[in-house]
């Protein structure tokens, strides 16, 4: 037995929080509803913004590898009544929302088993580093008619980074939040990007409750409400909304 896409992400949001709390900040977690998320092809939506009153954002669909077979069985899902492939519906709707389509893969492996060369110049290359990795979506499009379609980790290693690479130090120490995130998106996501200034929108980001400060976030309990976290001393805000499976 192993944990499900839902209870990794599930965990991961958790620990997000728990960082945040640990900092004074504040994070909080929408779920959606399971017609909502078969509407849209995603699990979770990542929106930044920072002081520069823009905001950019990916959705995102978490698929995690079977660690018997070293695989991704449902990486080229398919709704079998509609025949409608979930890597359409992610593109199209983040197309609509003016968001970033990605994947987010929950994978672990034996480091005598497979090697994954880095270019990073900023951190050494470390398995540990992939726990959660970013794989282009147009990848699964391309490949979704072959028959014997690339879904084990040997055949996908090549076309994973870490999820850390979002925040590359490179990238934020040359402008903010927003346009470093959207940088990057602009060099690892040429498909879904070709002029990453119309996807960067002004203003706040949509269907989210503000608040002035952390302190008044942590007064409103009611989880009901959409996601904010205010990162304070980083100058920028991450919203995350889970879609339930």
């Amino acid at each position: 037995m192993q944990l499900g896409e839902n209870s990794i992400t599930d965990f991961y949001l958790l620990n997000f929080k728990y960082w945040l709390d640990k900092h004074n900040h504040s994070i909080k977690i929408h779920h959606y509803t399971q017609y909502e998320e078969g509407s849209t092809g995603a699990d979770w939506a990542w929106l930044f913004t920072d002081p520069s009153g823009q905001w950019f954002g990916f959705l995102i669909q978490a698929k995690v590898m079977n660690f018997k077979k070293g695989s991704f069985e449902k990486l080229y899902y398919q709704n079998h009544k509609t025949k409608q492939k979930q890597v359409d519906l992610l593109i199209q709707h983040a197309k609509n929302e003016s968001l970033i389509p990605l994947y987010a893969l929950y994978l672990n492996w034996e480091n005598r088993k497979y090697d994954k060369s880095s270019s990073c110049k900023t951190f050494s290359n470390s398995i540990t580093h992939y726990g959660a990795s970013l794989l282009n979506p147009h990848f699964v499009k391309r490949n979704h008619a072959l028959k014997n379609k690339p879904k084990s980790l040997a055949a996908l290693l090549a076309q994973l980074k870490p999820l850390h690479c979002i925040f590359c130090p490179a990238l934020m120490n040359q402008s903010g939040l927003v346009q470093s995130v959207a940088r990057w998106a602009e060099q690892n996501l040429p498909e879904s990007t070709r002029d990453t200034s119309t996807l960067i929108q002004d203003g706040k980001p949509p269907l989210l409750t503000y608040f002035e400060t952390a302190s008044e976030a942590s007064q409103e309990n009611d989880l009901s409400k959409n996601v904010l976290t205010d990162y304070g001393n980083v100058k920028g805000l991450t919203v995350v909304e889970q879609f339930e499976q």
